[in-house]
């Protein structure tokens, strides 16, 4: 029920954003439309654009899987530098539930031993994921 409450928002305004584009498009191509309309124009592509993202946000916060792979691939920026984002990802990989995030993070942790040349324990996370071993270890 409570998610029904959260949802009946959307609705609502995604009708109020297309039948304002849907005027907009009519407007006939050879018709100069002035600087107002151009301005709602805009607004309208940015309301357009914001419900996306907030669609396409939400999604990945109801996945489980989705939201652990976003927070792996946000570590980098999260962190001081390379060697800092290993720490972290050897340190979180045990913890890992999700099978998915657990390889997100292998792949991550072979794509940093690589830049920090660390080819052995890069090739090491490969050759996990390619024998699907993506264990906590």
């Amino acid at each position: 029920m409570n998610r029904l409450k959260r949802q009946k928002w959307i609705v609502p305004t995604l009708a109020v954003v297309l039948i304002l584009g849907w005027t907009l498009v009519r407007i006939p191509a050879h018709a100069q439309a002035g600087p107002e309309v151009q301005a709602m124009g805009e607004q309208i592509q940015l309301y357009r654009n914001l419900l996306g993202l907030i669609l396409d946000f939400r999604k990945i916060a109801e996945d489980e899987a989705a939201a652990g792979v976003a927070a792996v691939l946000s570590v980098e920026d999260q962190t001081a530098d390379r060697n800092a984002a290993i720490e972290f990802l050897t340190r979180m990989l045990p913890h890992a539930k999700s099978e998915v995030v657990r390889r997100a993070i292998r792949i991550q942790l072979a794509d940093h031993y690589k830049e920090t040349r660390q080819r052995e324990k890069a090739l090491a996370q490969i050759e996990m994921l390619i024998k699907g071993d993506s264990g906590g270890n």
